[in-house]
């Protein structure tokens, strides 16, 4: 009997010797100085390695005091048969005090049914960290300054393009400001900029003319367009902004500039028919129509003479007074 118990006590330990081989931590350097890498392993392996539950090796070590690298996926364990046999879970840290480190046991769960229970425990490890020793019998040297670079077009190109749109941005927004103050359009027509005020208006009214619009029933749109004509011409020569005007600002405009009563006058009959045209009920007369036109026609000559007339008056008083002036 003694020697049975002998035999079944020797194999338990052999056994038990066995299965605590299926749990392994290995640590690459036992010794290390500061700021350098260091490797822990931990590897599972036997039958029962699929119920496994790795533990938290980067929580673990942190609260050991280490600075985590790299946190590996756990991989399989292969025989030499390429059968998988246990898994395997790498982790890198270092340190940057100098210590003796204790790294606690991990201690490794089992999935049975659902419930994790307790299954192995590792050892616990030591880890010796020191400091870069200094030699302090030589002589200290002092730090070198930053080698000298000479500056490539390349890294200063972007500051010139930002530099280019920042001042384009710049004159683009006087402009602008310059036009809101003067109560300009920002925009001119080609055809209006390219030829004399006047001889643009009257092109358009020969335009319009030929269109025929108040003998197709179309009366509100021909006045529209009548009118934008002379608005714009009196804005470009007279220099205010007769485009958002209401027509009696433009008529009191008008007459604070020429003293030609005729021009005011048939300012006013234009208008007129036009705000009948666009707000009332009744429409002008088939004459009311043609006159509008003809009456456009002859007030912008007139005015064109006007402007003429006292570009000239300017002329002769500047070479007066330079005569006056020598």
């Amino acid at each position: 009997m003694k020697r049975i118990g002998f035999i079944l006590i020797s194999t338990l330990l052999i056994l038990n010797t066995l299965v605590a081989q299926d749990v392994n931590v290995v640590l690459e350097n036992k010794q290390m100085r500061i700021g350098e890498h260091n490797e822990i392993e931990l590897s599972v392996s036997g039958e029962n390695f699929q119920s496994v539950i790795m533990p938290p090796l980067t929580e673990i070590m942190s609260q050991a005091g280490f600075d985590i690298i790299e946190n590996q996926n756990q991989e399989n364990i292969l025989d030499e048969d390429n059968n998988v046999k246990g898994i395997k879970q790498k982790l890198i840290f270092t340190a940057f005090d100098s210590a003796i480190y204790h790294i606690p046991a991990f201690e490794i769960l089992k999935n049975n049914n659902g419930i994790p229970e307790f299954w192995r425990t590792t050892d616990s490890l030591m880890l010796v960290v020191t400091t870069v020793e200094v030699d302090t019998t030589q002589a200290f040297k002092d730090i070198k300054d930053p080698l000298g670079e000479p500056i490539r077009f390349s890294e200063v190109l972007p500051y010139i393009i930002t530099l280019f749109l920042a001042i384009i941005i710049a004159l683009i927004i006087i402009y602008l400001f310059k036009k809101y103050k003067r109560k300009d359009p920002l925009f001119k027509s080609k055809d209006f900029q390219a030829i004399q005020t006047s001889v643009w208006a009257l092109d358009r009214l020969i335009k319009l003319k030929s269109k025929k619009l108040w003998q197709q029933g179309f009366v509100k749109e021909y006045y529209v367009e009548l009118t934008e004509i002379i608005r714009r011409y009196y804005s470009e020569e007279f220099d205010f902004n007769a485009m958002e005007m209401t027509s009696s600002e433009i008529i009191t405009n008008i007459s604070e500039i020429t003293d030609n009563s005729y021009i005011v006058d048939k300012l006013v009959t234009i208008f007129s028919h036009a705000d009948m045209a666009k707000f009332a009920k009744t429409q002008p007369q088939a004459l009311d129509n043609e006159n509008s036109l003809d009456l456009s026609v002859e007030i912008i000559q007139m005015s064109q003479e006007f402007i003429d007339s006292e570009k000239e008056k300017e002329k002769l008083n500047n070479q007066a007074e330079e005569e006056s002036d020598v």
